[in-house]
């Protein structure tokens, strides 16, 4: 099975979509995936993208952020995370690609 471009930039276009897609989805992943006391970790959460390189980096700089994905949060916050957000919410992640729901669009077949 091969791509077939059908203009010039089509792919490249292609590309950066399904990159946004898989990132934006994985940072509500993320989200939901937070444990909620005040809300700051949560909100923590943010994406930069570089379009030139097709990249979406995701950040989150609260400062116990480190701690709440190594699930050792067991604060008052319900519910709290004990295995974590990042990997589980890399493995459903993989899981979608997997099952294609970050398949090429008919518009660049």
């Amino acid at each position: 099975m091969g791509i077939k471009v059908v203009r010039k930039g089509d792919i490249i276009l292609e590309l950066h979509t399904r990159v946004k897609d898989m990132t934006k989805d994985l940072v509500q992943d993320l989200k939901d995936r937070t444990p909620v006391k005040t809300g700051k970790a949560r909100d923590g959460w943010t994406v930069s993208s570089n379009a030139g390189k097709g990249r979406g980096i995701i950040k989150n700089n609260v400062e116990y952020v480190k701690y709440l994905d190594a699930g050792g949060h067991t604060g008052p916050s319900k519910p709290y995370a004990p295995k974590g957000m990042t990997k589980p919410a890399q493995k459903k992640l993989q899981k979608d690609i997997r099952a294609g729901k970050y398949k090429q669009s008919k518009r660049t077949r």
